[in-house]
């Protein structure tokens, strides 16, 4: 086999990659790693999606991240795949948490929210919105207007 042919077989076996970010239900939540918002209280930051998303016919979300970025890649592979997306299946409460999330709501707004929308079911709120959260904007899904991570600090 070719090399370029070994290297489109194996593009084409991310096309079945798929991963699921959801609020844990229950449980001790997984520690986080700290690794990105220092000083800012995460509930003054407002979120905005960076991101493509569609709703299922189901009324949950599906995330569509793309594969590549290079220009090379979205000129001659992004073409030949079957999905040139990557898809973050989101659970209802995800779901939820990614509609409120639209530049203008706090992640304390948010919560508010979505203890009103799923009462004790989404207990502890902060805590779970907290990981979700942090978890979409590790993987680049949304980004913060409120913050500037140079400065570390939240702008007016």
């Amino acid at each position: 086999m070719t090399p370029t042919k070994i290297f489109f077989i194996l593009i084409n076996r991310v096309d079945f990659l798929s991963f699921k970010i959801t609020i844990n239900k229950g449980g001790s939540p997984p520690a986080v790693s700290g690794d990105f918002l220092m000083s800012a209280n995460l509930l003054d930051l407002i979120p905005v999606k960076i991101i493509k998303a569609k709703k299922n016919e189901d009324g949950k979300i599906t995330i569509l991240k793309p594969k590549f970025k290079n220009k090379f890649m979205l000129k001659y592979v992004v073409p030949k795949l079957n999905n040139p997306n990557f898809k973050v299946n989101l659970d209802e409460f995800g779901s939820f948490v990614w509609e409120q999330i639209d530049g203008n709501l706090t992640v304390d707004e948010i919560g508010n929210k979505l203890r009103e929308n799923f009462k004790e079911d989404v207990e502890p709120v902060y805590e779970r919105l907290s990981l979700f959260i942090q978890s979409i904007e590790r993987y680049k899904f949304i980004e913060y207007k409120n913050y500037d991570p140079k400065q570390d600090k939240i702008i007016d």
